[in-house]
């Protein structure tokens, strides 16, 4: 039996064979018609100023203490390829192939950080047969869901952390207008079949999906979007099922160890996660987003303050090894949150402010997120230079407000600068 390849071989050699299918497609004589291979370049270079005393491990923890307080300056760069190809049936219909990777080197992800690691990604490759009547797809992709900006609560298979392997059959109907969608998703020891149903209409549009999911049982979600004054857009939308929480927190007792950190699980019961939203484009190409959103799966205050105190160490043990497990999976999950976009706490507020005109040779923008629970928040500010062809440059920074018992006071920076430069090759 021939020995396992490594995983960083295994994505390197994944998208490898991925490049190859789309320029061999593109470049094979037949009745395809679409983009050429798409090339983008991305290079970040990052300063970022520590927060004296803070708790939270990551990357570039060492880096800080050999700076002795002083900034901390790191690089990486990523190539993305994207390409789609669509070919004609002599019998009607088409079929396409879209495929679209990343390749970037920068730190490593655990560790002091100082080593490069190069990473390869696949995130998206999917099969459509269009036919009349519907769509049938195939590969790896995540359906669009939904009606909100960023997190889409009424789009469970956002949250299974990669593009699944998805095979979805889509029936358009005429009378009444709504489309039926029959599906199956899977990764690693997780499947997700669901069916959804979807109607658009001139003042908005809805949608209705069921569902069941590995390890936490059925679920239903819905979305609905409608214009709500003239050029003002509000949306909502929630699922209903059994929240994930990424952590377990509880009062340490004898009986249980002293263990007060453990693992994330699905909840005993139903709970709602649900968003609603504004968006309002206005005529200057400005376009303002405001969402409030509920995670029935984060901590409430008397968990938060448990937490806090195993980050510190501060929790009553039989041992200083109690006390110590305690801290490093609290410390653990932290990093593990923030690098999955997962949230700690249940009540936000995200915010965005984003202007887009092609003709224009400046782009500023601002997003942000608010954590109602404990006031803390990150703010990003950016600007993009859109005056050359081929080539964008921007400036990006991101500040972070609240105490260090806070989600976004916690981190380890208390500000960073980044300057991206976007090259289309």
């Amino acid at each position: 039996m021939a020995a396992a390849r490594p995983p960083r071989r295994q994505f390197v050699l994944r998208f490898a064979a991925c490049l190859a299918l789309a320029v061999g497609c593109r470049a094979a004589e037949a009745p395809a018609q679409g983009a050429p291979v798409h090339l983008e370049a991305r290079h970040l270079v990052e300063s970022t100023e520590p927060r004296p005393g803070t708790i939270w491990p990551g990357p570039v923890e060492e880096q800080w203490r050999r700076a002795q307080g002083g900034s901390v300056l790191h690089a990486r760069t990523a190539l993305s390829v994207e390409w789609t190809g669509i070919v004609d049936w002599p019998a009607g219909g088409a079929a396409s192939l879209e495929v679209r990777g990343e390749w970037s080197v920068g730190p490593q992800a655990e560790g002091p950080g100082t080593v490069p690691q190069a990473t390869a990604t696949l995130d998206r490759a999917v099969a459509s047969w269009i036919v009349p009547g519907g769509t049938v797809r195939i590969g790896r992709f995540i359906p669009e869901w939904g009606t909100a900006f960023r997190r889409r609560p009424s789009n469970p298979l956002e949250e299974m952390g990669a593009s699944p392997f998805v095979a979805e059959l889509m029936l358009a109907g005429e009378s009444p207008p709504v489309t039926t969608s029959v599906g199956y998703a899977f990764w690693e020891a997780t499947a997700v079949p669901w069916m959804r149903w979807s109607a658009a209409g001139e003042s908005g549009d809805m949608a209705l999906a069921l569902g069941h999911r590995t390890g936490q049982g059925p679920w239903m979600a819905a979305s609905i979007s409608r214009e709500i004054a003239p050029g003002l857009q509000g949306y909502a939308e929630g699922v209903l099922a059994r929240p994930y929480r990424p952590i377990r927190v509880v009062a340490p007792a004898p009986e249980n160890g002293w263990q007060a950190i453990g693992p994330g699980a699905y909840a005993d019961g139903v709970a709602l996660r649900w968003l609603a939203g504004l968006w309002y484009p206005s005529p200057g190409g400005w376009n303002w987003v405001a969402e409030y959103r509920i995670e029935p799966g984060g901590l409430d205050d008397t968990e938060a303050a448990i937490f806090w105190d195993a980050a510190a160490g501060r929790l009553p043990s039989s041992s200083a090894l109690a006390a110590a497990s305690n801290s490093g999976a609290a410390l653990r999950t932290l990093g593990r949150l923030a690098s999955d976009g997962l949230p700690l706490r249940r009540r936000y507020l995200d915010f965005s402010l984003v202007r887009e005109d092609p003709r224009a040779t400046w782009a500023p923008a601002l997003s942000g997120s608010v954590d109602l629970d404990d006031g803390s928040w990150v703010a990003i500010p950016e600007v993009s230079f859109q005056g050359w062809t081929g080539v964008e440059p921007a400036l990006r920074m991101l500040f972070f407000s609240g105490s260090q018992r806070s989600e976004f006071g916690a981190g380890p920076a208390a500000w960073s600068v980044q300057l991206v430069v976007r090259t289309v090759l």
